[in-house]
């Protein structure tokens, strides 16, 4: 039951005193009675939005930055060039070998683990 408070009001016909509730509940707003209008600018906070209620149309182009990835598919990657200005490794494999195109030294190295088998460019 909510609280009330006593609200009096003089009028010519006499004293009129009338309950009013000091809050309001949830059983007295109707389905869907409360509007965007209603609701203030920044008060919605991370503990009322629903996990995983976010959709792609409500995530501005360019606002996911580098910061919010913690990884990504090689297969989300769509290019014409893919630059790098220093080493990229490609591997390890299980020997622990690995491909580097080392654009610092403009080379390209195969190792096999231990060994620089193949380099191409500047030695």
């Amino acid at each position: 039951m909510a609280d009330f408070t006593e609200y009096s009001k003089q009028s010519n016909r006499g004293s009129q005193r009338t309950l009013i509730p000091t809050a309001i509940q949830t059983r007295q707003i109707a389905n869907l009675a409360v509007t965007n209008a209603k609701i203030a600018n920044l008060t919605v906070d991370t503990a009322k939005i629903q996990d995983a209620s976010i959709t792609t149309a409500k995530i501005q182009d360019l606002a996911v930055t580098s910061a919010k990835i913690t990884s990504i598919s090689a297969d989300k990657i769509t290019t014409g060039t893919l630059s790098a200005s220093t080493t990229v490794d490609v591997g390890p494999g299980q020997s622990g070998g690995f491909v580097r195109l080392d654009g610092t030294n403009n080379r390209i190295v195969i190792n096999d683990g231990t060994t620089n088998r193949i380099v191409i460019g500047n030695v």
